[in-house]
């Protein structure tokens, strides 16, 4: 109920899994760069109690974005768990690999989701983490303001990812560890009024290597 809840920035744990797969489920389904093959897989699983799932939360208690990071030790582990060629060499390891991402509609043009990516980038210092990795699609939103935080793209020989058809073309993103503290000070200047309405609750999460 409204005015039970305070605006924040958190990270999700299984007691939020409802709340995540529903976001997740509604969100992936609107998405223009793929359709939703298997459903299933965005529940709530032993992959999210494992690695590192933030979300925005609004004052009635919904999660209105979710982000979802966990360390990939090499490019084997990368392809199986992305689905695809990585054209990456072993320099690029270990890296945090960004996904399951998705905001309600309401709320896209918010700088939500560029709020949680803050967030992940500020737990890379003082690790050995090289890289942040992610999927993309071509024409995708965020295409645009990864290019300015500084990734590289590269477009995989071989995709067969069986949860989502794409509609577009899928790439492979990578952002060097030496660019993401220029990538956080890009983010903060952009959302730094997000960052104050949804402030931070909770303590900070380690990424586990």
């Amino acid at each position: 109920m409204t005015g039970e809840f305070t605006k924040c920035i958190r990270r999700a744990t299984g007691d939020d899994a409802t709340e995540i797969h529903a976001l997740r489920l509604s969100e992936f389904k609107q998405a223009e760069e793929f359709e939703v093959v298997e459903p299933m897989t965005l529940h709530w699983d032993e992959r999210d109690d494992r690695e590192v799932v933030l979300a925005t939360w609004d004052e009635q208690g919904r999660a209105i974005s979710t982000m979802r990071g966990g360390i990939v030790k090499d490019r084997k582990e990368a392809e199986e768990r992305m689905e695809c060629s990585v054209p990456l060499d072993g320099s690029a390891f270990p890296t945090l690999l960004l996904g399951r991402g998705a905001t309600r509609r309401e709320f896209r043009d918010k700088g939500l989701n560029s709020a949680l990516r803050y967030y992940f980038y500020s737990m890379v210092p003082g690790t050995p983490i090289r890289s942040v990795l992610g999927g993309v699609y071509l024409h995708a939103p965020r295409t645009e303001l990864m290019k300015t935080l500084g990734y590289t793209f590269y477009t995989p020989e071989r995709v067969w990812r069986t949860d989502l058809h794409a509609l577009q073309p899928q790439l492979v993103a990578s952002l060097e560890a030496s660019n993401i503290g220029g990538a956080c000070d890009i983010l903060r200047t952009m959302v730094g009024a997000v960052l104050l309405e949804y402030p931070w609750q909770g303590d900070r999460p380690r990424l586990g290597l």
